[in-house]
């Protein structure tokens, strides 16, 4: 059985820390996206949908794009 290195208690906390502050932003979040979800109109919510799809695209298409360039 290998032994695992002990951190210091003091790395553990901020650890700890870092991660309850990552999950209480994380909860923030859901529930700013969501009001502003209900405060967008349809055709704005749309428009934005749109707009990430085809950076979205673009983004795949890039890295394809150097991907065969890499591989050539």
């Amino acid at each position: 059985m290998a032994t695992q290195k002990k951190r210091p208690k003091r790395y553990q906390t901020k650890q700890r820390k870092e991660a309850a502050l990552s999950r209480a932003m994380s909860e923030l979040a859901k529930v700013g996206a969501k009001a502003r979800a209900q405060k967008l109109s349809p055709e704005r919510r749309r428009e934005i949908a749109i707009k990430a799809s085809k950076a979205a695209a673009a983004a795949r298409t890039k890295r394809a794009a150097e991907r065969k360039l890499g591989a050539e």
